[in-house]
């Protein structure tokens, strides 16, 4: 090793040494959630929802989406969050994003078509006391991230689904 070359630190590498991670970012309501790319298959626009009865108030009912029948649940009614709700005559269509889970498929309505995020990992704030909640377990919410102009809750949809928050939800 050659002794005047520095040791490498955080803030003297290049930048593209950095590590990264891709997210994609949802808006809900005025707030705003990510999730790793890699639990996203797809994202389309939404055509047809058939309601299912008796399930929870999150869940819009089922569609049908390249031969899977995939439960469609509304992100603002999962986030307990005020909706910007899209007329009936809108001519915008709502967007599915379809988590892949291991033995499951899951589609999330959201109202505007998600974005990608390429943050860096130093950028998301992992503090496990960062949200304290009353609905319990929260190992579902990986960190924020800073953004310039906004924060981002950053989410692990497999351990969403399976979290206490799905099962206790009341049933409508």
């Amino acid at each position: 090793m050659d002794s005047k070359q520095p040791f490498q630190t955080e803030a003297n590498m290049p930048e593209e040494t950095h590590l990264r991670v891709q997210l994609i970012c949802l808006q809900v309501g005025k707030e705003y959630y990510a999730l790793p790319i890699e639990q996203v298959k797809e994202i389309v626009t939404l055509h047809h929802i058939t309601p299912v009865p008796l399930t929870r108030q999150f869940v819009l009912g089922v569609t049908n989406i390249r031969g899977n029948i995939i439960p469609i649940i509304q992100a603002e009614r999962l986030f307990e969050t005020l909706a910007t709700e899209q007329n009936d005559d809108s001519p915008h269509k709502p967007f599915v994003i379809v988590i892949d889970g291991k033995n499951y498929l899951l589609g999330v309505l959201v109202h505007r078509l998600p974005e990608t995020l390429n943050v860096k990992e130093k950028d998301i704030d992992r503090s496990p006391h960062i949200i304290q909640s009353e609905v319990g377990d929260q190992s579902y919410i990986k960190g924020i991230i800073r953004l310039p102009n906004r924060m981002v809750v950053l989410l692990d949809f497999h351990q969403l689904v399976e979290s206490e928050l799905m099962n206790q939800m009341v049933i409508d």
